[in-house]
């Protein structure tokens, strides 16, 4: 299946409902990216959210993810900002689940 890179909040909530593969991973990844590259948040910005402590992941998982989005940060281009002047930010953490029932880990 292919997925489009979410330009939106509204668009990167909606991939919840997919089961998680690689590929739904690497488009999450760079819907986030985007997200935060338009919020003006630098790549150091994004990678301390991630190392945050969490209940979601463990901190090795945490690791892994943080490498992958320094990794794609430098290879994704710099897109055109996709939030149209105005529009209201999600405030905190805004990727986390409601639950964590709503969200598959992969385990290795």
């Amino acid at each position: 299946m292919h997925y489009a890179i979410p330009k939106t909040y509204a668009e990167l909530d909606a991939l919840r409902r997919f089961p998680a593969n690689e590929e739904l991973v690497a488009v999450a990844i760079a819907g986030v990216i985007n997200w935060a590259r338009a919020h003006d948040q630098s790549l150091d910005d994004v990678v301390q959210e991630i190392l945050a402590e969490d209940g979601l992941l463990d901190y090795v998982q945490r690791d892994r993810l943080s490498e992958m989005i320094v990794q794609a940060w430098q290879a994704l281009p710099h897109l055109p900002n996709p939030l149209p002047s105005g529009a209201p930010s999600v405030p905190g953490n805004w990727w986390e689940p409601r639950s964590k029932a709503a969200v598959k880990v992969p385990s290795h």
